[in-house]
């Protein structure tokens, strides 16, 4: 999986998917005001570098991208 970042004015927010039409698929699962507003996103690349996400196996996920939770 690859990392994306999704900003809109001076929001980023990150989510891993495989490709750059998945990543276009799940911007509303990143954040659900993204489904009606127009946002860029753009593959996170670093020059001389191979970035990739993979899950933690046997974990439950936590967080499906976008902001994380606040804790009380």
């Amino acid at each position: 999986m690859r990392l994306y970042r999704y900003t809109i004015g001076h929001t980023e927010l990150y989510s891993a998917a495989d490709n750059d039409e998945e990543a276009y698929e799940r911007r509303t699962e990143v954040d659900p005001t993204f489904g009606w507003t127009p946002v860029v996103i753009e593959e996170v690349k670093l020059e001389g570098y191979e970035i990739t996400v993979t899950p933690l196996n046997g974990e439950p996920s936590r967080n499906r991208g976008g902001r994380p939770r606040r804790e009380v």
